[in-house]
């Protein structure tokens, strides 16, 4: 197993990207994607099929909104596989609004 830590900043932080923790192991997870995640992920691994899963630890901004950018990114490049997206209660319909947010009818 590999733990890469993607960024360790707060919501505001002028320094560092917003806390996120990618394990690599038998199944790559992603553990947080704030709105400054999406371009740290893919500078350090440009396939759109290497993550297995995303795990959002509750709704703040700095945790979650990276997530729209992330998937758009992961379509256009062809993205083949299911990415399955977990959380607390809610998280499916979190998701879908943040999508539907920033890119209506996508879903």
């Amino acid at each position: 197993m590999r733990v890469v830590f993607l960024g360790v900043g707060e919501a505001l932080d002028e320094n560092e990207a917003n806390t996120s923790i990618l394990i690599e192991s038998k199944m790559n997870i992603l553990l947080d994607c704030g709105y400054n995640i999406p371009n740290n992920l893919w500078r350090y691994r440009d396939d759109p099929d290497f993550l297995d899963a995303i795990y959002i630890s509750h709704f703040h901004a700095d945790h979650c909104f990276g997530i729209p950018p992330l998937l758009m990114r992961m379509w256009e490049d062809g993205r083949r596989k299911k990415l399955l997206i977990m959380g607390q209660r809610g998280i499916k319909e979190r998701v879908e609004l943040l999508m539907n947010l920033g890119y209506e009818g996508f879903l």
